[in-house]
């Protein structure tokens, strides 16, 4: 981690230390605690792995995206399964987008202009690219970078940040899947890109989170532990 994303998870830390505590017992806020537990570990541990120096971009960005799944995903209750991930990340940042009262989410774009324009150009990182891999569709068809910026400067903070985001899951799905060699020369400059801005737009969400969302009903989270499972089902009976 850079030092202004190690310095803002501390702040982070310690936040959650006195709110969590506070939302442990809460029931409306038990899935919010197990949310943010989740996640602060795993931006924990990629800090962690970095000052042992075992860190890597595959390992950073499948990490970060763990963090940022513990925030956003959902547990479908009748099936007993987690819920659409498409649907959960678009019902999610439209929640961060709309919360983020002081901005957190607004310096990410501000400060990455270049590194977001250089993920939206990259056109493997797009499902549509990955359906058409063909020599005959024009180079350039499936780039967005400027796109994104565009949107967001002009309000859609919804739509940017979710294109964005979807761009970085397919970065993480490559590795997920076995789609690439640890490492791959093939792909490093779009894992290094993705994990590079993955890490601070967790760290910003994850802010927004504890600061104007406390208040906001969360759903149960996927594989809610023992205690919210036995509430839930009592909930949903």
């Amino acid at each position: 981690m850079k030092q202004t994303e190690r310095a803002k998870l501390r702040e982070l830390r310690t936040s959650w230390e006195v709110k969590g505590a506070e939302w442990q017992h809460a029931e409306r806020r038990v899935a919010l605690h197990v949310r943010l537990t989740r996640c602060l570990s795993w931006l924990e541990h990629v800090d962690e792995t970095e000052l042992e120096g075992r860190e890597s971009a595959d390992s950073r960005l499948v990490f970060g995206w763990i963090a940022l799944n513990a925030l956003y995903g959902q547990w479908d209750l009748e099936q007993q399964r987690h819920a659409d991930n498409s649907k959960s990340l678009r019902d999610f940042i439209g929640v961060i987008c709309r919360a983020d009262s002081s901005g957190e989410i607004d310096r990410v774009f501000v400060r990455s202009r270049e590194l977001i324009r250089t993920i939206g150009r990259d056109e493997g990182l797009t499902r549509e690219w990955w359906m058409t891999p063909s020599p005959d569709v024009p180079s350039g068809k499936h780039a967005d970078g400027d796109h994104i910026l565009d949107w967001y400067g002009q309000g859609h903070s919804s739509r940017a940040l979710h294109r964005l985001l979807d761009r970085i899951y397919v970065a993480r799905c490559q590795l997920v899947h076995g789609g690439s060699t640890c490492g791959s020369a093939l792909n490093r400059g779009a894992v290094d890109s993705c994990a590079d801005l993955l890490v601070p737009l967790v760290l910003a969400i994850a802010s927004v989170i504890i600061r104007d969302c406390a208040d906001e009903s969360w759903p149960s989270p996927c594989y809610p532990p023992p205690r919210q499972r036995l509430a839930d089902r009592g909930r949903a009976d």
